[in-house]
């Protein structure tokens, strides 16, 4: 957390550095730290599934301990939902101003990782793009699994239905 405060300014950043600060702050720091972000222990759990589906692995393991299929589930719906935000909110900002869409992107990124950066472009917007910003860095402070899971009074279910399975190809 900066507390707002940044020591560099984005607008003299080049792009590949804009694009590492992106990736940095959308993963976030730690699992109970205050900022947003999917998490470290998310992004390292997702690149172990990619690691373990090269090596032809059923289970996703690290070390010597198996990850809860349950768990990765919730991690990938969490990045897509993370991402379907960032995306919907990227376009509505854009249709709404005239303004580069990196830059648009980058304020969004920014938004709702709770990262501090900014590209100076929050001063011109209008009232409903600042208004997105909001609810974006709501839901990055809030956690996107309590913003969608509470918010949306789901059903919680305790029984399966049994299914058949189906093969999918893919790729």
């Amino acid at each position: 957390m900066s507390g707002g405060f940044s020591l560099i300014k984005p607008e003299g950043v080049e792009s590949a550095s804009k694009l590492l600060i992106l990736i940095l702050s959308l993963i976030g720091a730690g699992t109970v730290s205050l900022s947003g972000g999917i998490k470290v222990t998310s992004a390292v759990i997702i690149i172990a599934c990619v690691i373990n589906l090269i090596m032809g692995r059923k289970n996703v393991k690290i070390g010597n301990k198996k990850i809860n299929d349950n768990t990765i589930k919730l991690i990938i719906s969490v990045m897509c939902v993370y991402f379907v935000l960032i995306f919907f909110s990227s376009v509505i900002i854009s249709l709404i101003e005239n303004i580069a869409m990196s830059k648009i992107l980058f304020e969004v990124c920014c938004a709702i990782s709770l990262s501090s950066f900014t590209t100076g472009i929050i001063l011109k917007l209008n009232a409903i793009s600042k208004i997105i910003l909001i609810l974006l860095m709501l839901a990055g402070r809030v956690g996107i699994i309590y913003f969608i899971f509470n918010i949306c009074d789901r059903q919680k279910t305790t029984i399966d239905e049994e299914v058949e399975e189906m093969e999918v190809i893919v790729g």
